[in-house]
């Protein structure tokens, strides 16, 4: 039996209300029972020990292994300027050609580490890899987070493969590397929600999408996720919309579904843009026809299959969530039924849960455009998000609406309104002022990697 490893992280984004986890699983070879010891780091550096707990059974119990581990979420600062360079306003960019600069570096803390690989600099992201390396070095997770940027270290690698500013070398560098220090492939962004295979399209950086495709995961990489700040649109959808043409070309040819529909119900071609009708023969007309034209020979030739549904993304989730398939489940704390399906679907981005009615108040049979989900009868079949199920009886993960009043809404004096942000160059927040995406780890002893959404909130 092969040890294994459930690595689980929970999110909320301010900007969206569902929210995202990160569950991966890692396959071992053959292990004894065991208890080992991982090391954190916390922002002033201290190392912190956490049990992992591995087992060796032919019915594994893993809701009695998992060990929480959050990665830290590492406050705004600025970067580590000398005192010349600091009130030189004209020394925009951080730059290690300065020794007094260079003196303050080496003594860096994570924080102010993260302030310079902010900077849009090409002498910044050209060497990407060796403030990365800084930042591991000095203590900080593989999987932290910026709380300015809401990045993680790979979509800062991802990032700086963007042409004329960084290069995609050096983004296959920083992305070869972290994903030897175990970062998490499926780990999203705090304000877009976006994975680094996102990014690559984004930038258009095509070797940035290979690197991660052809990461060996036993689990491989759902070319297709959704990202929720791009109305659930995968990779490609997001290529298209930026005109990323390397970017879809590559996400093609690995197998990316030209037939996927965002949360909007629009495929990756619907967001081309249009054509300028002025300027027929423009080079921006021209990428224009170009961009249809790939996306039109897919069409064609792609042989449309459908996906296995009864895999690990659902039953995963179901783990975590307690509950399983045949379950009388809650729909928005108000309608009940039995739980028949619960993983990705081809009408919409993320995780659905297809739910039974006993009446026929439902809008389908278990099959939507075609493709057959679950069985029921007619008009008894309903989908919806897996964040709006729960058990019967668990506390509401929704807030009761109030009884509407009536307001009198008297003239305000805003005369003496301000701001209550210090928005001052110096200024330092310990935590992000919103609701964000909390990443919580659970170890357990395994080898695969998988995202999932679950349902749980954390605001910080």
């Amino acid at each position: 039996m092969s040890g294994l490893t459930i690595v689980s992280t929970s999110s909320t984004n301010c900007l969206m209300d569902d929210t995202l986890d990160v569950l991966e699983l890692k396959l071992d070879g053959p292990s004894e029972s065991e208890s080992c010891e991982q090391n954190r780091y916390n922002n002033n550096g201290t190392k912190e020990t956490e049990s992992v707990c591995t087992e060796q059974s032919d019915s594994v119990d893993y809701s009695s292994m998992l060990t929480f581990v959050e990665p830290a979420f590492h406050a705004a600062s600025d970067p580590p300027y000398c005192s010349q360079c600091s009130t030189n306003h004209n020394n925009t960019y951080f730059t290690l050609s300065c020794q007094e600069c260079l003196k303050c570096f080496e003594t860096a803390s994570i924080p102010q580490v993260f302030a310079i690989i902010r900077q849009w600099s090409p002498s910044i992201q050209s060497n990407m890899i060796f403030y990365i390396e800084k930042l591991i070095s000095i203590g900080c997770g593989v999987n932290d987070y910026d709380s300015v940027s809401g990045f993680t270290l790979l979509h800062f690698a991802a990032r700086c493969g963007s042409k004329n500013v960084g290069n995609s070398e050096m983004a296959i560098t920083c992305i070869q590397y972290l994903l030897e220090k175990n970062a998490t492939v499926y780990i999203r962004d705090l304000w877009m929600a976006m994975m680094t295979i996102h990014y690559g399209a984004f930038y258009n950086v095509p070797a940035v999408i290979n690197s991660l495709l052809s990461h060996n995961s036993p689990l491989g990489f759902d070319i297709n996720y959704g990202c929720e700040g791009f109305d659930g649109g995968s990779a490609l959808h997001i290529a298209c919309m930026n005109m990323s043409y390397d970017a879809a070309k590559i996400l093609l040819d690995k197998g990316a579904n030209v037939g996927f529909k965002n949360s909007s119900g629009l495929c990756p071609k619907e967001l081309i843009p249009e054509e300028d009708v002025n300027e027929p023969d423009s080079a921006h007309s021209l990428a224009v026809r170009r961009m249809r034209k790939l996306l039109q020979s897919y069409e064609e030739k792609e042989n449309v299959s459908v996906p296995n549904y009864d895999d690990v993304h659902g039953k995963a989730l179901l783990l975590a969530m307690g509950v399983a398939i045949g379950d009388q489940v809650m729909i928005d704390d108000e309608r009940q039924g039995r739980l028949m399906f619960c993983g990705r679907v081809e009408f919409a981005g993320g995780v659905w849960a297809g739910v039974e009615l006993p009446g026929a108040d439902g809008k389908n049979d278990g099959s939507v455009d075609g493709i057959s989900y679950f069985k029921c009868p007619a008009f008894r079949g309903i989908f919806t998000p897996v964040i709006k199920i729960s058990k019967p009886g668990a506390k509401s993960r929704s807030h009761a609406r109030r009884a509407s009043i009536d307001v009198d809404h008297k003239k305000l004096d805003l005369s003496n309104v301000v701001s209550k942000i210090n928005t001052g160059r110096r200024s330092v927040i310990s935590k992000p002022l919103c609701a964000a995406r909390m990443y919580q780890v659970f170890n357990i002893k395994l080898g695969r990697t998988l995202c999932i959404r679950i349902n749980q909130r954390t605001y910080i």
